[in-house]
Parts: C-alpha cells; sequence; structure tokens
C-alpha cells in the first residue's frame, strides 16, 4: 500500500470512528481553527455561491459543514469504490485532498493538486488526440471552452461544435466570437432533463454562475431532443443542472459513448452521483479526476469519463 492508498483509507477509518453528531462536532471544530480572516472569505462564499448550504457563525448557522459532514459519514465505502476506479494516482490523491479538505480544511494538499499544466476541460494525457469531433459545449458563457480547445488542436479537430448557453449577454458575446465559424452552432436555451421553459436566478458575481429556476422566460430543451447525430465528446458545466442534463443526454452516453467532462463540485454528493450514473450507463468507461480551483475550498472539480 503507498502513501496515497494509506492516507485515504486512513482517513475513512477516522470518519467511521464517529457518529453522524461526533463527525459534525468535529467538523466544526476544525472549521474554528482556520484563520478568522480565511473563514470570513469563506462565509461570503457561500452566501454568493449556496450550492452546498450556508455557514454564517455569527449566526450559529453551520449547514454546509453539516452537509459535508452527511455526505462524508453516509458514504466511506462509496467513496471507497470510488478511489479504487480511478484510473491514476493523480486522480486518487485530489479525490483524497478533496475529501479531506471538506473533513478539516486542509489546505496543502489542495493546493498540490491544482492543474498548472493544461487548460480547463483538456488534459492531453487523458484526451491525447481528438479527430473529427462532435463537440457540445454546456455552459459555453463566453467561449472560453471552445477557443481553449480551437488554439490547443485547433478548429480542423472538430466537424461540429454545438455551443449552449441561457444568458443572452453571453449568447451575443458568443456570437460574435464564433461568428467566423462556419462549424458552430450556438444556441439559447437551457439543457436539463425535459423540454419546457424556465427562468434565470442571475448571480451578482458573474453571469457564468447563473441558474435554471422555473418561469417562462427562457427555453429548455434536451440533448436527445435537440442534437440527433452522434456526439463524441462532451463538456457541462452548467451550475447544478448536470445531473438533469446528463438523464436528458442518456441515450447519446449510452448509444454514442462520448468522451466527457463534467464539473463535478455544484454540491457535497455530485462526485458520487454523477460517477454512479456514468458507471451504470457505460461500464466500459474509465474515470478521471482533475482539479482547476483554488486552494481553500475545492470548486472547479472536472470528471472525465473516456
Amino acid at each position: 500500500m503507498n502513501q496515497i492508498e494509506k492516507k485515504f483509507k486512513n482517513l475513512l477509518l477516522e470518519i467511521n470512528s464517529q457518529s453522524a453528531e461526533e463527525l459534525f462536532v468535529e467538523m466544526k471544530k476544525q472549521y474554528f481553527l482556520v484563520p478568522l480572516e480565511t473563514r470570513v472569505s469563506m462565509e461570503n462564499f457561500f452566501h454568493q455561491f449556496p450550492y452546498w448550504g450556508n455557514l454564517n457563525s455569527s449566526l450559529e448557522d453551520f449547514t454546509e459543514i453539516l452537509n459535508a459532514s452527511n455526505v462524508l459519514k453516509e458514504n466511506t465505502s462509496n467513496f471507497l469504490e470510488f478511489f479504487e476506479n480511478l484510473e491514476d494516482y493523480r486522480s486518487k490523491y485530489l479525490l483524497y485532498a478533496i475529501l479531506h479538505n471538506w473533513y478539516c480544511y486542509d489546505f496543502v494538499s489542495l493546493q498540490k493538486v491544482i492543474e498548472n499544466t493544461f487548460s480547463h476541460y483538456l488534459d492531453l494525457d487523458i484526451l491525447p488526440s481528438l479527430h473529427e469531433e462532435v463537440f457540445v459545449d454546456l455552459g459555453a458563457y463566453t467561449g472560453d471552452t471552445v477557443f481553449s480547445f480551437f488554439d490547443t488542436l485547433g478548429a480542423d479537430s472538430f466537424s461540429k461544435v454545438y455551443a449552449y448557453e441561457m444568458s443572452l449577454d453571453s449568447v451575443n458575446i458568443l456570437n460574435s466570437k464564433l461568428q467566423n465559424y462556419s462549424n458552430v452552432v450556438v444556441r439559447q436555451c437551457a439543457v436539463s432533463n425535459f423540454v419546457g421553459k424556465g427562468s434565470i436566478i442571475e448571480n451578482d458575481e458573474s453571469a457564468s454562475a447563473n441558474v435554471l429556476t422555473s418561469g417562462e422566460d427562457i427555453l429548455i430543451t434536451t440533448l436527445d431532443e435537440d442534437i440527433k447525430e452522434k456526439i463524441t465528446l462532451l463538456k457541462m458545466d452548467i451550475e447544478g443542472s448536470e445531473k438533469n442534463a446528463l438523464y436528458g443526454a442518456k441515450r447519446h452516453i449510452i448509444e454514442d459513448k462520448p468522451k466527457l467532462m463534467i464539473s463535478v463540485y455544484h454540491g457535497f454528493s455530485d462526485l458520487l452521483d454523477i460517477w454512479n450514473l456514468l458507471r451504470e450507463w457505460n461500464p466500459d468507461y474509465k474515470f478521471y479526476l482533475r482539479y482547476y480551483g483554488g486552494s481553500i475550498f475545492p470548486t472547479e472539480i472536472v470528471l472525465y469519463a473516456v
């Protein structure tokens, strides 16, 4: 057993040795060992981006810590299975760093796993060559991922690109940037597990963090309904709607077996929920994790399935 395996299994043993209440109390104690300035920054962050639950020590609201402790306590065996099914030790150490950060605010391990070599969603050790791809970008924003792929691999590596974005301002920028590319289709709509209508809750920090809610303002579609040709490459970063969008792309995933780059951080259960879903639909997928976030709290976690 190497040190990564030992650290991970010891962490799970430590979690298992505590009751749910003891685990929550321990994690709350660890939180108050974090420097005050960092705690203030974290509480502001969770207020701005409420995917994980509220955290406000002045109001005695520790919902975020409780949510993390519940996911850790209830899923140790599933996390171990996930760890053992990851394809490389970079992925395995990343999973350890994420869980250890949730458990005791380990900023050092998280700093070590930040990806500094390859672009977001484009690890060339996992996706060494792409050719004649039909690429679907869910959460295209203003084209950062599309142009990263074009710059690294060449626009001629893609026979078709579908760029989905629900914010009109972002779509206008997308259309302007991509107007000279005949193989790119920009869709202004949301993508989920049903066809209908909805509305946008705008995030004050960035349009890239807008979220979908009920309403009548924008169109909602599914990939299975909207794209009839074979998909070979699929990226998702749609602010917590990834699981619904995957259900809406189930036919494509089962039949086409596209290469996937899925954001798995908009909630503590996303890591396991999305991995379990994809391995059920395609047992032949090989899984990798990569991290493109910062060193305080793990966001920008990408699950690759190839």
